[in-house]
């Protein structure tokens, strides 16, 4: 599986742009997407998820316009907000419906529930009455990571999925990312202000300042550093 991003443009008054010239990502590719604030990152992740109509360019998948097909969004998890969740809904009825968007039953979604109960808190799993509206800003981000991962899906958009979340959901959290990708050979693309865990989980990553992507590279054990440094330089 492979993702283009060919001469991306999108303008936004009153004069931000962004620029992504050509990026190619590969199944197996876990890409951290880093940047200060306003620097494009979110408004990568709504053109992925067709959310926004871009200026000019491509992105495909496998050859593929995405923005011109919709059967790849079956293949697809994606966590931007706990604006995106329903908030009228219970978490166990909020999975059972993202369940059968793939044609899973009850059954079925309540077995692919049982891999994140060390996730998801007693106060989720357990819950039958609570709204999603009525749950803590971490415990909403939990409800909706899961939901992007629920159904097995081989590309996975993350963005910031560790804000909010207690010191232990985070290892947990990196664990599945870093299983996905390097034992399942999923697509990810995360972006995080958080650089040692973007040194962790990513093998490759990308900066973007003010709309460019400046630097695309391979991480190593000196990542952290270097990321370090560049922001310090700011």
């Amino acid at each position: 599986m492979k993702i283009e991003i060919v001469d991306l443009k999108k303008k936004y008054p009153p004069g931000f742009e962004l620029v992504m010239e050509r990026i190619t990502i590969n199944s197996g590719e876990t890409i951290g997407l880093v940047g200060n604030n306003g620097a494009g990152k979110t408004t990568v992740f709504k053109i992925l998820l067709d959310l926004v109509h871009i200026n000019s360019g491509k992105i495909t998948l496998n050859g593929i316009n995405i923005l011109e097909n919709v059967e790849w969004k079956s293949d697809l998890g994606a966590f931007i907000s706990t604006d995106y969740l329903i908030p009228y809904l219970t978490p166990l009825e909020y999975f059972k419906f993202i369940g059968s968007l793939s044609g899973y039953d009850k059954n079925t979604t309540l077995e692919k529930l049982y891999i994140f109960k060390n996730f998801l808190s007693n106060e989720i799993i357990n819950s039958k009455k609570k709204f999603i509206r009525d749950y803590s800003e971490g415990n909403q981000v939990k409800i909706g990571i899961t939901a992007a991962l629920l159904c097995d899906p081989d590309i996975i958009f993350c963005d910031e999925p560790f804000s909010g979340l207690d010191p232990s959901s985070q290892i947990l959290l990196k664990s599945f990312l870093i299983n996905l990708s390097q034992k399942e050979s999923k697509i990810i693309i995360i972006s995080s202000h958080n650089l040692q865990h973007i040194s962790e989980i990513c093998s490759r990553v990308v900066i973007l300042e003010n709309g460019r992507l400046i630097e695309d590279k391979k991480t190593d054990k000196n990542t952290f550093y270097e990321l370090t440094q560049h922001f310090n330089k700011i």
